[in-house]
């Protein structure tokens, strides 16, 4: 039995070295080349394994690349957008941002079919931050200049850059017709609104019509 079992054995191992050695000429040359060069640059025959790796590149393997956890947020309020508030008096320029969310989680378990309807529709909005021309030190009747609109406008937007709310699209929405309003849009076509503008995807003007009713209240004085 051994004695058949060896021979099988013999003849397996025969049979695959005429395998190799019946390979195509181009094939065995290239054994050949690779055999050459390769005894010159052998390393010894027991080469000594390089050290493991220490820290994190230890542990580091595609079968532990787990994907990132994208839960709910804590606070249960997932942002989907973000809209930019500004309202150009005769006399001030005020710009005010809010975050556009829908309720997630545990917050919206309880929430009936029609709120969660809503929620998509029209989602819910909260105050991120309000800046005026007052802030910037601007006083009376400076605070309605074009400069003080452009560098109220500027300030929002570096802000916008600094805490990180550019990662979502964006709405503006206009109020009123003071001189600020062109230092807005000049700002925004401009080198400080490069980041701004890839991100918005609607403008709103929402200022009130006056169509007849009480007399309007008068003039104010500086």
């Amino acid at each position: 039995m051994i004695n058949t079992r060896m021979s099988m054995a013999t003849r397996l191992s025969d049979h695959v070295s005429r395998m190799f050695m019946n390979r195509s000429p181009v094939y065995n040359g290239v054994l050949a080349r690779f055999a050459s060069t390769s005894t010159a640059t052998t390393s010894p025959t027991n080469p000594t394994p390089p050290p493991p790796t220490r820290g994190f590149q230890a542990h580091k393997s595609i079968y532990n690349r787990a994907p990132a956890k994208s839960g709910p947020p804590a606070d249960g309020k997932q942002t989907v957008g973000y809209v930019l508030h500004g309202k150009f008096t005769n006399n001030n320029t005020m710009l005010t941002l809010t975050r556009r969310y829908v309720r997630v989680g545990k917050l919206a378990e309880k929430l009936t079919d029609q709120e969660k309807i809503i929620d998509q529709v029209r989602p819910m909005q909260e105050v991120l931050g309000t800046i005026s021309s007052g802030q910037l030190g601007f006083r009376g009747s400076k605070k309605n200049s074009y400069e003080a609109s452009f560098q109220t406008t500027s300030r929002m937007f570096k802000l916008m850059e600094e805490k990180g709310y550019l990662n979502e699209r964006l709405e503006i929405v206009f109020r009123q017709f003071g001189e600020g309003r062109e230092a807005f849009l000049n700002v925004l076509n401009g080198k400080e609104g490069t980041k701004i503008r890839p991100i918005i995807y609607r403008v709103t003007d929402a200022s009130k019509i006056r169509f007849g009713g009480d007399r309007p209240p008068g003039r104010r004085r500086v």
